[in-house]
C-alpha cells in the first residue's frame, strides 16, 4: 500500500506550495527528531520517491543547501543501525544534489 503523500501527488504539491513555511517548520522537526525511525522515514517520503511531482522537485531544489547541511549533520542516534542509516542518507543526499541540478525548475 502506498502512503497518502505518494498516492495524491497533485494534492500534496498544491498543499506544499500554499503552506510552504508552515510545512517545512514541522518537517524540520521530524528530520531532527530524537527517534531514528522518524528521521529516516521523514527523509524518504519526498526525496526517495522516483515519481516526484514537479512542485516537489522545485521545493527540493530551492532548499537543497539547507537540506544538505541538515542531512550532513544528521546522525543515526543511539542504538540505531549506523551503517544502514549512512547508506540511506548518502542516497538521499545524492538525490537532492541531482534534483538541484535539473534544468527548468525555475518557479
Amino acid at each position: 500500500m502506498r502512503s497518502p503523500p505518494l498516492r495524491h501527488e497533485t494534492l500534496v504539491s498544491e498543499y506544499l506550495t500554499g503552506h510552504y513555511d508552515e510545512f517545512f517548520d514541522v518537517y524540520e522537526k521530524l528530520l531532527t527528531s530524537p527517534n531514528y525511525v522518524t528521521r529516516q522515514q521523514s527523509l524518504k517520503v519526498f526525496v526517495a520517491n522516483p515519481n516526484k511531482p514537479r512542485e516537489v522537485k522545485v521545493i527540493l531544489a530551492r532548499n537543497h543547501e539547507k537540506l544538505l547541511q541538515l542531512l550532513r549533520n544528521l546522525s543515526a542516534g543511539k542504538g540505531a543501525d549506523d551503517e544502514q542509516f549512512e547508506e540511506e542518507k548518502e542516497l538521499i543526499i545524492a538525490e537532492i544534489e541531482r534534483v538541484s541540478r535539473l534544468p527548468n525548475l525555475d518557479s
